[in-house]
Parts: C-alpha cells; structure tokens; sequence
C-alpha cells in the first residue's frame, strides 16, 4: 500500500537538484490571488440580498455577524499556515505516511477546537455584542445567524487544513478550484434561499454552512491519496500517529502563529480604533483606504504562498542550494508586483476612493492621506515574503517574537506621533509596524540552519 500511495504522489523535482523558475513561482501564485480576489464577492451578494428586505437591520446584523466569526476564525488561521508548512517539508522529504499523519492531527485539533467554540458559544456572542451598539431587535436577527454558523464551527476549522495541505504540496490550482466553489456555492444558494424562502438572515447562514460542508468534502477527496495511509495501515500508523512529540510540536507551532496573528489582528484593529477617535471623516477615509491595503495583501499573499510551499518543500530535503533560489526567485516576483500595485495606486488610487464613495469631503481627506498607501507595498512586500518563508520552515517563535516586537513599536508609535501629526501621524506608524515586522524576521533568517 505504501508503494502505491508514492507511486500516487508525485514529486515536482529530481532527487539531485532544485530548479526553482519565475514561470513555477507565477504558476503558483496566480491561483492564490485569484481565490483571494473572489472572496468579497460573497460579502457583495450577502449585502445585496439582504438589502432587497425593507429594513437596514438585516444589512446590519449579517456584517455584524460576519464580523463576529472573522474574529474568531481569523485567529485560528495557524491551522492552514502550520499545516502549510509541515506538510511543504514532509513533501520536500517525499514521506506520504508524514503528509498524511500531519494533516490527520491537524484536522483533529480542528475539531476539537470547533467543538470548544460551539461550547463556548454563547459566551462568544455576548462577548462580541458588548461592543456593538444594537438594539435587542438587532441582537436577535445577529443571534439567529449566529447560532446557524456556530455549529459548522468544526467544518470552518478543518477547511483551513484542507487549505493548508493543498498549499504544502504545490497543488494551487486545486486551490483555486476550492475557493471557487466555496463562494460560487455560496453565492448561488444565497440567491436561491431568498427566492424560495423567507429565511433572511438565516438563509444567509444555511448558505454558508452547506457552501463549507460541500467545499470541505470535495477538498477531502482531492487530497484522498494524501490521506490514504491513515485509512489502509491505521494500525501501522496509529502510534505515530499519537506520538506525543509530535502533537508537542504542532502545538508549539499552533500557539506561536495564535500569538502572532492575534497580535496583527490588534494592530489592524487599533488602526480603525484610533482612525474612529479623529472625526467621521477621518474615519470613513481611513476605511476606505484600510480596504485598498487588504487588496494589496490578497495580491502580495500570491507570492507569500508560494514562498511557503517551495522553501518548504527545499527546507524538508535539506537543498541549501534550492532554499535560497525558491526565495530569490519569490522575493524578486513580488517586489516586482509591488511596484506595479504602487504605480497601479499612483496612477488609478483617487479614482478608485472616488467609486468607492461619493462624498466631496471623504474625497478631500483621501487626497491628503492616499500617498501613504501609494508606498504600503514597497513597504509591506518585505513582510509578507518574509512571513512565507518563515511558515515554510516553520521558525514560528520567531514570527511570534518578531511580531509581537511590531505591535509595541506600532502602539508607541501610534501614541507619540498622531497627537504631533494627526493621520499622518497613525499612518506613519502603521509604516514602522511593516518595517519592524520585516527587520525582526530578517535578522532572524540569518539564524536558519539547515
């Protein structure tokens, strides 16, 4: 059985040499940026439909719920960059029985990590809606998406690892093809919900749910070849499997990027916090451009995730000589796209702040503060990369380390200079919290060993 799983996994390099090409490094990237465009499509398609109902409460109470789950989910995002990354090296070694017990763990902290946030739901929710302002009509139709979504919780979660997988082995298209279903799935049943029923927000949520379960399942099937060995030689496997050195280390590696991405996710909430405190304006400009730097991040991540799987998969077979190509070669593509997104800004940014509202004085502010994102990818590009290679290889204490180094050079930033600068003041400090997070990691990459 083993002879045949290898025979199933194929192996994009000679046992001799990496050759790492900017036509792979492009062929991986795309699909990631193209899943990554067609997913505010569905946020478009959830306001749209919910707007058709007579009150604004049903427009409110799906984004304020959406909010909700992004916080929580978006923290448990090591899920795919953990499983990323060990299964890039597992791949680079060309051990199928490590690919599958890696993802086999990691879809069983999924799920017991879905299962405590169902537990602990209600305690979620009221956390979460202490800090809006709704009214009890509103907490209801909030509550009643809620409690649909909480439930698949473990589906959300386990997504993330199918995700993670497919990206440890190289396979973007089958990523692209995921991320389309999911949304166009979504899309689709938002729609067909709202013509068949009178659901309205619960319609919103039923969609979600049989959009991941459908995605999930399919995703597991793309990956069955992977997974085999846990099905076939389980009692073979199985005390690998529980090994307690290696749950220890996807635990290390789970708590560090929680550490992180926890940290980054304070930082980008401070940013619209301390926007808030300087007038609507401000606040309604900053937005808007808080939305182009997300735009840049759904490009820039191309380059990262292809950076992720292939220092992986050099970093898994110990090529010294291949690790540092895969890396030049991704950092040069993606300095290259940020130059275009920062000529694409300079060129196209009031037009694209002019469609996206319509207010003279929103359009004011934006002209004195659009420049600071004309240069965001110049000096975002260096962290991304960064933030790939380090997930490739796993060096996770450091990204936590580093990252959370970022947030107080960000919030001593932040409190010295906006009450010297104003918003220029806010926006320079986002910019130390980008080079502070690029100067730790790369002082780290120095210390890689091999």
């Amino acid at each position: 059985m083993q002879e045949s799983c290898a025979r199933r996994t194929r192996y994009p390099y000679d046992p001799v040499s990496m050759n790492v090409t900017y036509r792979q490094v492009v062929a991986l990237a795309v699909p990631v940026m193209l899943a990554n465009i067609s997913v505010p499509l569905v946020g478009i398609v959830d306001t749209a439909v919910m707007g058709r109902y007579a009150s604004p409460d049903y427009i409110n109470a799906v984004a304020i719920a959406s909010v909700l789950f992004s916080s929580i989910f978006w923290a448990f995002g090591f899920l795919r960059m953990g499983t990323g990354g060990l299964v890039a090296q597992a791949f680079g070694k060309a051990d199928s029985d490590q690919i599958a017990l890696t993802t086999a763990r990691s879809l069983s902290l999924a799920t017991v990590i879905g299962l405590l946030i169902i537990l602990g739901g209600v305690l979620w929710f009221k956390a979460g809606m202490h800090f809006m302002a709704a009214d009890a009509r509103l907490s209801g139709l909030v509550f009643a998406y809620y409690r649909i979504r909480l439930f698949a919780a473990p589906i959300t979660l386990s997504l993330y690892v199918v995700f993670g997988t497919l990206i440890g082995l190289q396979k973007m298209r089958s990523l692209l093809l995921l991320q389309l279903l999911l949304n166009l799935c979504n899309i689709a049943l938002n729609i067909l919900l709202y013509k068949l029923t009178d659901w309205h927000v619960r319609g919103v949520a039923t969609a979600t749910v049989i959009s991941e379960c459908l995605t999930l399942a399919f995703g597991l099937w793309l990956i069955r070849d992977h997974l085999l060995p846990i099905f076939y030689r389980w009692r073979e496997l199985r005390d690998k499997f529980k090994q307690p050195a290696a749950f220890q280390r996807l635990w290390q590696i789970s708590r560090d990027l929680f550490i992180r991405t926890t940290c980054l996710t304070l930082a980008f909430y401070s940013l619209t916090a301390l926007s808030s405190q300087q007038g609507a304006y401000v606040l309604a400009t900053n937005t808007i451009l808080i939305h182009l730097l997300h735009l840049m991040a759904h490009w820039l991540d191309g380059f990262a995730h292809a950076a992720e799987s292939l220092v992986g998969y050099a970093y898994g077979r110990r090529d010294k000589a291949g690790f540092k190509q895969a890396v030049r070669r991704c950092t040069h593509a993606a300095a290259l796209l940020a130059l275009l997104l920062t000529l694409f800004y300079a060129f196209f940014g009031v037009e694209l702040v002019r469609l996206i509202s319509h207010d003279p004085e929103v359009h004011r502010h934006a002209d004195k503060y659009l420049w600071w994102i004309i240069i965001a990818p110049l000096i975002g590009v260096w962290g991304f990369m960064l933030d790939g290679i380090f997930i490739g290889i796993t060096y996770t204490r450091a990204m936590r380390n580093g990252m959370l180094i970022a947030l107080a050079c960000f919030i001593l930033s932040a409190y010295l200079l906006i009450p010297l600068m104003g918003n220029h003041g806010l926006w320079l400090a986002y910019c130390v919290l980008m080079i502070a997070r690029a100067a730790t990691l790369a002082l780290s990459y120095r210390r890689i060993e091999f």
